[in-house]
């Protein structure tokens, strides 16, 4: 082979370098790049708080995780509360430490519960206990049995991942039936739903258009949660996934009233019933409708 001349030499070096140099800039700079995310805020601790698009219905049965949540102790507290500690673990089978674990919506963990008759719904963030990869909750049930999908995203996989199961509180209530029957607390909000007068087709497209009112008619104050003003969740009735919708519109309030718009894409057919999780005066709401889908 005959060796290259100087120019031919330098051309290869500069080429090498230019190659080199939008290599580097092509890398993602940050946690939430990393994860395809748009960084929304940066912490006081210099953590990112990442945002991702719209997702589809999420269905563990057909498309299991290689993730798992294993329960370390439930407890029952004197105001009748239930604490939770339990343990996440990767795919390798090792415990997620905090660090591990990427903010996301403003929080690591969404550990979200429902009934299994689809009658209650929580959507509670374990916080670290310490850095041992153990978690801790507290929530005010409303049921003895919940199927629970616990939604996040490690850092070295950089995708969404859900440890799903079945949470038994039965033999960590003193008295459960008249205990939970003091916690069911009817809210007095009316809403209202476009998008699912007709049933909704599977594998399409829909947009959910809410429009919420108090009891005297007139828009709520609402108050960001989790980084957005209202947050929806649909389970179908067989539970074997659910969707997790953000608004559309940033801020759905409007001079006249108040309007909120959601992306709703279901993968299975059957009824779904759909949660709108809100903040009014610091307290957490939710209020549910149905959706039929073919």
């Amino acid at each position: 082979m005959t060796p290259l001349g100087p120019l031919a030499q330098a051309g290869v070096i500069t080429l090498l370098c230019f190659g080199l140099y939008f290599g580097i800039r092509a890398i993602p700079a940050s946690e939430c790049a990393f994860l395809h995310y748009s960084a929304v805020e940066v912490m006081a601790d210099g953590t990112e708080r990442c945002e991702g698009g719209p997702t589809p219905f999420i269905d563990v049965r057909r498309t299991p995780f290689p993730v798992r949540m294993e329960l370390i102790s439930l407890a029952e507290l004197e105001d009748g509360d239930m604490e939770v500690r339990l343990e996440l673990r990767g795919p390798d089978g090792r415990p997620l430490l905090p660090h591990q674990i990427a903010i996301t919506h403003t929080e690591r963990i969404h550990l979200m519960l429902v009934e299994e008759g689809l009658a209650h719904y929580h959507h509670i963030h374990p916080q670290p206990e310490g850095d041992s990869g153990v978690y801790r909750a507290t929530f005010t049930p409303k049921a003895t049995q919940y199927r629970y999908f616990a939604e996040f995203v490690p850092v070295r996989t950089r995708t969404l991942a859900i440890a799903d199961g079945k949470l038994d509180l039965k033999k960590a209530m003193s008295q459960p039936d008249s205990t939970l029957a003091t916690k069911v607390r009817t809210e007095n909000l009316q809403i209202s739903v476009q998008g699912t007068e007709a049933p909704v087709r599977r594998n399409r497209d829909t947009t959910l258009t809410i429009n919420l009112k108090d009891a005297a008619g007139d828009p709520p104050d609402l108050e960001v949660i989790m980084g957005a003003y209202a947050h929806v969740v649909a389970f179908e009735e067989s539970l074997s996934g659910y969707a997790h919708m953000h608004p559309l519109n940033p801020d759905p309030r409007m001079d006249d009233g108040l309007e909120m718009d959601f992306l709703f894409h279901p993968t299975r057919s059957g009824r779904h019933r759909v949660w709108v999780q809100i903040k009014l005066d610091g307290v957490e709401h939710y209020i549910p409708f149905e959706a039929e889908v073919l």
